[in-house]
């Protein structure tokens, strides 16, 4: 099973770099007349970074936009009405908050789309709808790309845009070697048996964008279940064997939480694919406790004037035992993303959970660490299947 996992991501790491490396350029579609090119956004300005004095100077009421330098003649932003000293507040409602993000927004977009600018001009705020437009086809068969931060918008060749963060909510579905061994200590000690197929966890990955397509992130999976059942114990005292109904409860809880590293890459403006690499800690933890129960007494209650006596006759009982296994985790994995909105996307992952534990299951009851003969090696280590939503831009 482990060989086949492998296998798919190596296939779909292959064809993910496939995919990329047709995103990078310019498509061309070929008629009989001319090469018909399809290009990126292009408005036709200058730009340059915010500055407080401008800020104040224009009575702007943001500490956030990137200011029009200068407009191209005959150019989109020219003919649509964008004038040099206008600040760009926003795009589509995405706060322009530097040029880095300026560019990033323009690069979403081809020629012939559209939309909603929000600009600050003479102490007023202007929502105007935008159409980008296109260099000629001469000029885009060179692939320029303009690096001088003053020509942000110009046109540059056309990378698909995979964000820059977001938030990942990816429930996940896991295959692991000690669900078995779990299973086994559980109806040993007289619970129902558990599904040790394998367990849905909760999780969450929250990342964001270190450098090129590369992302660095946290990430968390958990699993909870509890269970409850009564039992008869027979203890002694001076009076010989006593029966005595006893409440017997387990918690299981299986974690991980470490680092993620991912590199993005866009297949089309909807969907985008990535692999990469969490690593980090994982704990397996089984609780008992068995506390003495009796359905005679619903109101237990204490005669203040008598407390040595009560004290001295009161019987109780209370056993609690912890077995647990902490692990080193690594895991691989591939993801494919379907953008919804520019903000919501429904993503899906494949990877391979592998834990190392050096010491496996270690066990204490009522406090003391005590030792386990047939310990058995049993590790978190199992192929994993996910599918959520992305939240962020």
């Amino acid at each position: 099973m482990k060989k086949k996992i492998v296998l798919m991501i190596i296939i779909a790491a292959f064809f993910s770099m496939m995919f990329a490396e047709k995103t990078v350029r310019v498509k061309v579609k070929t008629d009989k007349k001319e090469n018909q090119i399809k290009q990126s956004a292009y408005m036709g300005v200058y730009t340059k970074s915010l500055s407080m004095a401008f800020a104040r100077a224009q009575n702007y009421p943001y500490n956030y936009g990137i200011v029009i330098s200068g407009v191209v003649k005959n150019s989109p932003a020219a003919k649509q009405g964008l004038f040099k000293n206008d600040i760009i507040i926003s795009i589509d409602s995405l706060n322009v908050i530097d040029d880095q993000r300026f560019t990033e927004i323009i690069r979403r977009h081809y020629s012939g789309d559209k939309s909603v600018f929000s600009i600050f001009r003479n102490g007023k705020i202007i929502n105007m709808d935008f159409v980008y437009g296109s260099r000629k086809t001469a000029e885009a068969k060179l692939f320029i790309e303009k690096n001088d931060s003053s020509e942000k918008g110009l046109y540059r060749r056309h990378e698909v845009y995979v964000g820059s963060g977001n938030f990942y909510w990816n429930p996940t579905y896991a295959k692991m070697k000690n669900l078995t061994d779990i299973d086994d200590l559980l109806t040993g000690l007289q619970f129902n048996s558990i599904d040790d197929s394998g367990i849905l966890m909760n999780g969450f990955t929250a990342e964001g964008k270190v450098g090129r397509n590369i992302f660095l992130g946290f990430t968390g999976q958990w699993y909870k279940k509890q269970g409850s059942i009564n039992v008869q114990r027979v203890f002694y005292d001076e009076n010989g064997a006593v029966t005595a109904n006893f409440k017997r409860d387990y918690s299981l809880n299986i974690k991980f939480i470490g680092a993620s590293l991912v590199k993005k890459i866009g297949i089309s403006r909807r969907f985008v694919t990535g692999f990469g690499l969490d690593f980090g800690g994982g704990k397996s933890t089984i609780m008992i406790t068995e506390k003495y129960h009796d359905d005679n007494i619903d109101n237990p209650q204490i005669d203040w004037s008598n407390l040595n006596d009560e004290y001295s006759n009161a019987f109780s009982h209370e056993n609690h035992l912890t077995v647990k296994q902490t692990s080193w985790i690594v895991h691989p994995k591939i993801s494919l993303e379907y953008k919804i909105l520019s903000w919501l996307g429904i993503k899906s992952e494949v990877g391979y959970l592998k834990g190392y534990s050096s010491n496996g299951w270690e066990t204490k009851l009522n406090g003391s660490k005590i030792e386990i003969s047939n310990n058995p090696d049993s590790k978190m280590d199992g192929p994993t299947y996910s599918i959520g939503l992305t939240f962020g831009g």
